[in-house]
């Protein structure tokens, strides 16, 4: 592994300076060059010049906070040197999870007041419907025609969920298959807002996160979410769903 992180680190620090030729051509000769020097790799080097790419890729997607990739790099090649770190395994643990906690709490607030604010100008929206004042919205997209939903019960559904920048997150389209949902298991935005929906009806529902899973789940913390919904079939209460 040694050998590996040595190249990779060679082969990173060498990128800037590739990089500051702006010269006329310059991206064109570096491409050329770059495919000479891969076709001349051993499948060895090509694995870890792909590895250094996807360490450098997947530190460059950390999203709870920024790290300076240069330094991650200089901490690479210092170990290998058989250096000190300049923290200690504890001091380090410490430092990051206070780190990750500010810029968690962070993300909260910021994910909480976009959610406040976009309730707040989606209610004067034509057609919205106000459920739960700055809480729970809707919206219907098609009128249904059969049985109403009420209570919670079974609901043989579509739906595709997103978040305000309209990045989807879930989606039962995804299987081409309705799927059977118990509502006594879902958030709570979720079987609120399907309450009055007719068979066939197609509705958008807006939760508020304090509706929804807040700063807990998998999602990013404090996100509002916006559904839609096709309710295919309300069934009985005591329609048994196997889990």
């Amino acid at each position: 592994m040694k050998n590996i992180l040595s190249w990779m680190l060679m082969f990173a620090v060498a990128l800037p300076i590739v990089g500051c030729d702006n010269g006329g051509g310059s991206q064109t000769s570096a491409t050329e060059k770059s495919m000479v020097e891969d076709s001349a790799l051993t499948d060895n080097q090509k694995l870890s010049r792909t590895f250094g790419h996807l360490l450098a890729r997947q530190l460059s997607r950390t999203e709870d906070f920024s790290l300076d990739l240069v330094e991650v790099i200089k901490g690479m090649q210092s170990e290998i040197d058989g250096q000190s770190a300049p923290l200690t395994d504890t001091e380090y643990e410490k430092q990051m999870a206070e780190v990750q906690k500010a810029s968690f709490e962070a993300k909260c607030s910021e994910n909480l007041a976009s959610a406040e604010e976009f309730l707040k100008e989606n209610k004067e929206k034509a057609g919205v419907i106000e459920l739960e004042p700055n809480k729970l919205q809707y919206r219907v997209v098609k009128e249904g025609t059969g049985r109403v939903l009420s209570g919670k019960p079974t609901a043989l559904l579509h739906y595709t969920g997103s978040f305000i920048d309209g990045k989807v997150f879930d989606s039962s389209e995804k299987n081409k298959e309705p799927i059977l949902l118990p509502l006594t298991k879902v958030i709570p935005g979720f079987s609120q807002g399907m309450q009055g929906m007719k068979e066939g009806e197609v509705r958008v529902l807006y939760i508020h996160p304090d509706l929804a899973y807040g700063t807990a789940g998998q999602l990013p913390p404090n996100s509002l979410l916006i559904f839609e919904v096709k309710l295919i079939e309300a069934n009985d209460d005591n329609v048994s769903v196997t889990e």
